[in-house]
């Protein structure tokens, strides 16, 4: 075989990767001339391709650890000649030996080589490229993409520009670079292991787990053992749900290498969604016997025997244990082990050191936000999560909580909850590989999908339990897709109402489109928004026709594949259609339907006392039973006040919250920095519903807070005659009292401003003829109206469902 032939052979097996055969036909090369072996080199009038050979021996050189022998073999061509290659190898060789500055002068001399070459623009490339790899190992890694792009742009296939921009996406999160980087690189070389298994991770990093499956499988046609591909394989079947096959793959990965701790920790983790923690415990000690100094999995261990219920002071073991690898490591742990105690102001402190000891984990930030949501301070939370997203811009999931949990802020400017919403819509749907564009017809009645992981004992379950039954059968077909395992009475309530109900829990993305599709769906109903367990990645496939978000969030999705967000009169007026990337479909009255507990007219816990409790106390009773996070300084300030015009009243707030005495004391505190006395104030926790519906015959008149409403609370306590003074607002979750109290017949307990609360409260609990008449006859006087009226507001669905579908058909083109 020619000289020239085995050089080229050797460069083509170090290309696929074949080190030890691309090192054996270079050999064989070398021996062949008489002028070089494979131990010697000295000048002489060396062709061409030995030039390249002794290129190729320096780089096997400098891959076993010889920087010196690597600059040896490489000095006699530079007395030959001044090729921008032979500066190249140079340079790599600096590079290796992390003398930056060198290898920058290296790569200086080579663009003046270079200017003598055939090609010059080919040569500049594979420079420009070079320096790519530089700035990328110096950390400059917008130098780095902006190098890449630069040589890619003079030479579209160059491996190395096209490897510093896959090796700049992963640093920076740039999913979509990636997968374009690892899919020129194996049009290069199929046979690239590292591309294979690069592409397989992102994409089912991404969600795109079928696509990783198929990838993985190819690229395992290649490399049946590789443990990258398999484990790929295994944790993209693991994210599409499909268990079993996940675990046989991780299996046989063990079997090939079982020392792979990150594989016994992959396999807790799918014990762990199956709360089978005891599995998840045993798998993870056993990652522990390989990595015994793993904080990771240390930590891991913790939190699983936190979840086992294990004594604080064991976990404090692990924690103590974490230090001693790495001192004040084990904040973070701490964080998370106070917080599970509902300790969270100890849990703060113990995120915020850990952030102090690691400024670099930007991912604590999220958990110090998560801290400051629960101790409701709502500001501190967004700054938490803005922050947190300079450094995780694509983080969907974060613009979700944003999107939603913002709204708790007093006069936060809708516009900008608009923008979070937005930004989490182009996240997802530009991660999003397809959506659905052809569907099946209509046939006899309208295939309707409800979407939630609330169909039980939640106030979605209670908008919808009196309704769903009566949809008429005889034109809808009913499917439920819940998002959550946990049943209750309402569940079983609900289930005979729907002619198919499947359950999508714990199910991919893709997955649960697919499903739906193929279920042939026309009008596909989301029950959730931003709140837990939503499904809004499946409804960004556009797996049905028509989409649209009603009930269970308040805003916009910001997903160009939702239709529709079905709002009223009151809440969404045109002027609500700025911050919506969706159109809002109006229903006649109100949005939601509140449905009386079928026993409400026979359970004693429900039956109300027709005598306001003032005149058995001597005193009036202000109540709020809403989520205690709703609360913020304006709501305390105004109560505060109104307690102190209204002599010897009372405040009764019961949420769960108030299970906690810490909590308790903050309360306390918070209203007598407003010069309200502890006294003043019953405190109590959560009670099942009835209990909890019961104790509003020891309330006189409700108080919603602001901005953001109550709606199952105040419809609750409207059911059980006690009215909810509310303010106007300025946008749909602020309008919600509005058009609760309008649609309940009771609009004299709406205020305008602030001033106009107060002064309202004042004269309603005054007038106790008043507050008495109400508790007689409101059961009777609410039946018809919007929020109760069951039969008025099915038939309001159901012109809406038609509408829909009807505006629908008459946008596709004859």
């Amino acid at each position: 075989m020619p000289k020239n032939a085995l050089i080229f052979l050797s460069l083509i097996f170090l290309e696929l990767g074949a080190r030890d055969v691309a090192r054996l036909s270079l050999k064989t090369a070398l021996k062949e001339n008489s002028a070089l072996d494979e131990n010697s080199a000295t000048p002489q009038n060396y062709p061409d391709f030995l030039a390249l050979a002794l290129r190729l021996q320096a780089a096997f050189a400098l891959q076993g650890g010889g920087a010196d022998a690597a600059f040896g073999i490489l000095e006699p061509v530079f007395s030959l000649e001044q090729n921008f290659k032979n500066h190249l190898s140079k340079a790599n060789i600096f590079l290796v030996t992390k003398d930056f500055l060198s290898a920058k002068k290296e790569l200086e001399l080579a663009k003046i080589a270079s200017q003598n070459s055939q090609n010059s623009q080919n040569s500049l490339a594979q420079i420009t490229a070079f320096e790519s790899f530089v700035a990328f190992n110096e950390g400059d890694l917008l130098g780095a993409k902006s190098l890449s792009l630069e040589a890619l742009k003079i030479k579209p296939n160059l491996r190395i520009a096209l490897l510093t921009l896959s090796l700049v996406a992963i640093k920076t999160n740039d999913d979509k670079l990636n997968i374009f980087a690892c899919k020129e690189l194996l049009k290069l070389n199929p046979y690239n292991e590292s591309a294979w298994i690069n592409l397989s991770g992102t994409l089912h990093k991404i969600s795109m787990c079928d696509e990783s499956i198929e990838i993985a499988n190819k690229a395992l046609c290649f490399y049946p053992k590789s443990t990258g591909l398999l484990s790929n394989l295994a944790t993209a079947y693991h994210q599409n749900k499909q268990i079993e096959k996940a675990i046989s793959l991780y299996e046989k990965v063990l079997e090939i290498d079982p020392n792979m701790s990150n594989i016994f920790s992959n396999l807790s983790g799918i014990a762990a969604d199956a709360n089978d923690w005891q599995k998840a415990l045993e798998y993870t000690n056993k990652a522990l016997q390989i990595s015994p100094k793993n904080i990771t999995m240390l930590s891991n261990k913790a939190k699983i025997l936190i979840e086992l219920q294990t004594p604080p002071e064991q976990i404090e073991k692990i924690a103590d244990e974490i230090d001693s690898i790495k001192k004040d490591l084990s904040y973070e742990l701490r964080g998370y082990l106070t917080k599970k105690l509902g300790k969270y102001n100890q849990a703060l402190k113990c995120y915020k050191k850990a952030f102090e000891m690691d400024s670099n984990n930007t991912s604590l930030l999220k958990s110090i936000g998560g801290i400051y949501k629960e101790l409701s301070d709502f500001e501190n939370f967004e700054l938490c999560y803005k922050e947190y997203l300079k450094t995780h811009p694509n983080d969907a999931e974060a613009y979700s909580h944003l999107a939603f949990t913002s709204h708790y802020i007093y006069g936060k400017d809708e516009k900008e909850l608009f923008t979070y919403a937005k930004n989490y819509g182009k996240i997802v749907e530009s991660r999003t590989p397809y959506r659905y564009s052809a569907f099946a017809p209509k046939k006899d009645r309208l295939k309707v999908g409800f979407c939630s992981g609330d169909f039980r004992n939640h106030p979605v379950g209670y908008f919808i339990d009196s309704v769903i039954p009566l949809l008429d059968k005889s034109k809808f077909e009913l499917f439920a897709y819940t998002t959550n395992a946990k049943e209750d009475e309402l569940t079983a309530r609900l289930k005979p109402h729907f002619e198919h109900y499947k359950s999508i829990y714990n199910k991919s993305p893709e997955h649960c489109a697919k499903l739906i599709h193929d279920d042939g769906i026309n009008i596909l109903i989301d029950l959730s928004g931003h709140i837990a367990l939503n499904a809004l990645e499946t409804f960004a496939y556009k797996p049905a026709p028509v989409q649209a978000s009603w009930i269970g969030y308040w805003a916009s999705t910001g997903l160009e594949a939702m239709d529709y967000v079905v709002g009223d009169p009151i809440v969404s007026p045109p002027s609500e259609a700025e911050v919506m990337v969706e159109r809002i479909w109006n229903l006649p009255k109100c949005f939601y339907h509140f449905s009386l507990p079928p026993d409400a007219s026979t359970n004693e816990l429900l039956a109300i006392n027709p005598e306001p409790p003032c005149v058995k106390n001597g005193f009036i009773t202000f109540g709020s039973f809403n989520n205690l996070s709703k609360m913020n300084e304006h709501v305390v300030a105004l109560w505060s006040k109104i307690l102190k015009a209204v002599p010897n009243s009372k405040l009764f707030l019961k949420y769960r919250q108030l299970n906690d005495d810490e909590q308790k004391e903050h309360f306390c505190r918070w209203f007598g920095k407003y010069g309200v006395s502890a006294d003043r104030l019953i405190l109590e926790g959560q009670s099942p519903r009835y209990e909890l519906l019961n104790a509003y015959n020891r309330v006189d008149l409700a108080l919603d807070p602001f901005p953001y409403h109550g709606t199952t609370t105040t419809a609750e306590s409207v059911m059980m005659g006690v009215g909810v003074l509310t303010l106007k607002g300025y946008s749909y979750l602020t309008r919600i009292g509005e058009t609760s109290m309008i649609n309940s017949g009771l609009a004299e307990f709406i205020a305008n401003d602030e001033n106009e609360y107060f002064s309202k409260a004042i004269s309603i609990s005054k007038d106790v003829e008043k507050l008495s008449y109400l508790r007689a006859n409101m059961r009777e006087y609410i039946k018809d109206k919007p929020v109760f009226d069951t039969a008025k507001f099915a038939k309001d669905v159901e012109t809406m469902l038609e509408g829909m579908w009807s505006e629908f058909i008459s946008r596709i083109p004859k």
